[in-house]
């Protein structure tokens, strides 16, 4: 089988997932929404809807450490009749560019479903298809795309993003 050339694929670090179904004005409750979080300067790394029967499912993740924020956020300042669940300890695997290939997508279900990580949400735009899963099956379902893809020579092996650490931060003695 020959393989499908993309140009590469990246693993974010550990996030929330936060599901919201808003039933009455659905648009208008999806851009509040938004303008809460950006009040508390809590970023979206993913997002995405669909219309469900009165009304709209909205997905989005937000760094792990922002989880605790936003729920507090939701528990205060969300209308009654939002309904919100949170996801623990997901991430997001993103394959640039897919090009709207069918048989990109395929192959990606494929590779989840082999690495028993579950599809919790889908994003697709002109760059990227974007699935998020849990975080500890990141790596193996990336390592696992490789049988059906091909990454270009200079690709970087697969590393979450860099993180600050406190020895990092340490001034290195002086000579």
């Amino acid at each position: 089988m020959e393989k499908i050339r993309i140009g590469g694929i990246k693993l974010s670090n550990e996030l929330a997932q936060v599901n919201l179904r808003f039933l009455f004005d659905p648009d208008r409750a999806r851009g509040r929404l938004c303008g809460l979080l950006a009040e508390h300067r809590i970023n979206i790394q993913y997002s995405t809807s669909a219309a469900i029967p009165d009304g709209l499912a909205f997905s989005c993740c937000v760094a792990s450490e922002d989880e605790a924020r936003v729920h507090e956020t939701l528990l205060f300042l969300a209308p009654r009749e939002w309904r919100w669940q949170f996801r623990s300890g997901v991430g997001l695997l993103s394959l640039y560019p897919h090009r709207s290939s069918l048989r990109t997508l395929s192959a990606v279900l494929q590779t989840l479903h082999e690495a028993q990580a579950p599809l919790l949400g889908l994003a697709s735009s002109l760059s990227a298809l974007t699935i998020v899963t849990y975080h500890d099956k990141l790596e193996t379902a990336a390592t696992r795309l490789l049988d059906f893809f091909e990454l270009p020579g200079n690709h970087a092996p697969f590393q979450r993003p860099f993180a600050i650490t406190q020895t990092s931060l340490v001034k290195p003695p002086e000579r």
